[in-house]
């Protein structure tokens, strides 16, 4: 037999298995696919088809590196073939190289620059990499060129929500939302973004959907009661999160998120059974051991909050609330001193904070130092308080009351007058 005709015999053979191979692969016998294509391979080694189809059955097999492999055998029989170009890149993103991936889909883009599936891909790469501009104008032009791509909508918002662009997160949700109604997860991040943007009853709108959809979602008790609480409604927060402990029994964050409803709703034994269960599931919360002291504290048991906050602080060291929380407790207690260095540890570690708390950690300071004695600092904390604040009465009350000690008579009238303009009704409030 003539060479030529011998080599035309192998073509065919070659073309036959294959073709058997695919039909295999159709059926899902990926075990008789993988070997009709090697002996495809066998009668032409230079087969791209052949080689194509060995590179897909592994990676259906999540054998990534025979993948890559029979894919780079593939690129150097036919260097511009864009699918082997797309799929080297999807092996190399499951190997969990996204360097090569991105390299490997640019190629594709080359080649293919209309195909949305090259995007796409491109997408998940550079997001991968928290390359987030890059991965939002991939997805951009993937759904320029496929609208209805709800994975791309959806990839597009997470990107969006990782800089912090609420609102264009949202405007991606709600497609994701148009095309698919029925997507949980898309009515939960779609709740959580509007609260972002403080926007609270389209976020409880979404939270309800999504309950409506999975009534079981612990997640979706817990977001539904974050949101009550910052609207104000604490029983309906403490009645969500009941929900999702109920639901996970184990969950730490549900009973905690129960124990902080509780305690905003000045139900102190509620919200340290509360805390205790969380603690239950995870005794290393310094957020629980926190919460209980305070808890602890507001319901006039200050030598059952004192070991609580320090086991916060001993989980946490710089636990700035912890510090503020012991200084109340110590104050409670009568141990000014103690008080007065916990004070000043808190606000050492929070210096040019903006949260409400600092300027009580100054009053209580002031506070304690007047209790020692120490009227020099009293003013100086007082001061500090003030400067925040400046129409806070409590803070001017106080001030006089140093300036009094002090024999500073004059300056103690004028803080005292201060502090009665300052207070509703003209009246006074003495509580630091």
């Amino acid at each position: 037999m003539a060479p030529q005709e011998d080599q035309e015999i192998h073509r065919h053979l070659a073309c036959l298995f294959r073709e058997v191979g695919t039909d295999c692969f159709y059926r899902g016998r990926y075990t008789e696919t993988l070997a009709m294509f090697r002996e495809a391979l066998r009668q032409e080694p230079d087969d791209t088809g052949a080689w194509f189809g060995v590179g897909v059955v592994h990676g259906k097999q999540e054998n990534t590196s025979e993948a890559i492999a029979a894919y780079r055998e593939v690129l150097r029989l036919a260097p511009d073939f864009a699918p082997a170009w797309l799929n080297l890149g999807a092996a190399y993103y499951t190997h969990g190289n996204f360097d090569l991936a991105i390299a490997a889909y640019r190629e594709a883009r080359r080649l293919e620059p209309w195909n949305p599936r090259v995007w796409f891909s491109l997408g998940l790469a550079y997001n991968e990499r928290e390359e987030v501009w890059e991965a939002i104008v991939a997805f951009e032009t993937a759904l320029q060129l496929r609208p209805e791509c709800v994975e791309a909508w959806f990839l597009l918002a997470i990107c969006h929500a990782k800089r912090e662009r609420f609102r264009e997160e949202i405007r991606a949700l709600q497609e994701v939302v148009r095309l698919r109604s029925d997507l949980l997860e898309a009515w939960l991040n779609l709740g959580v973004a509007h609260r972002q943007l403080g926007e609270l009853a389209p976020a409880l709108e979404s939270f309800t959907k999504a309950l409506r959809l999975q009534p079981d979602s612990v997640g979706g008790w817990l977001e539904l009661g974050v949101t009550r609480g910052m609207n104000g409604e604490h029983g309906e927060a403490a009645r969500a999160f009941l929900e999702a402990t109920r639901l996970k029994p184990d969950d730490a964050h549900a009973w905690l998120s129960l124990g902080n409803a509780y305690g905003e709703m000045g139900q102190y034994g509620d919200s340290i059974a509360a805390l205790l269960e969380a603690i239950r599931c995870k005794r290393d919360s310094s957020e629980a051991w926190c919460l209980l002291g305070m808890a602890y504290d507001y319901q006039g048991q200050p030598g059952e909050a004192v070991p609580a906050l320090l086991e916060a602080i001993r989980l946490q060291p710089e636990y700035a609330e912890a510090w503020f929380g012991l200084g109340y407790a110590y104050l409670d207690q009568g141990h000014w001193a103690q008080a007065a260095s916990a004070y000043q540890e808190a606000l050492r570690l929070t210096p040019q904070s903006d949260k409400p708390w600092p300027v009580a950690a100054w009053k209580c300071l002031g506070q304690a130092y007047l209790q020692e004695g120490e009227n020099a600092q009293a003013v100086h904390a007082y001061g500090k308080a003030i400067g925040l604040r400046p129409h806070d009465a409590t803070a001017w009350y106080g001030l006089g009351h140093a300036y009094f000690r002090q024999r500073r008579f004059i300056k103690a009238v004028r803080a005292y007058l201060i502090a009665r303009r300052h207070v509703p009704g003209g009246g006074s409030d003495h509580s630091p």
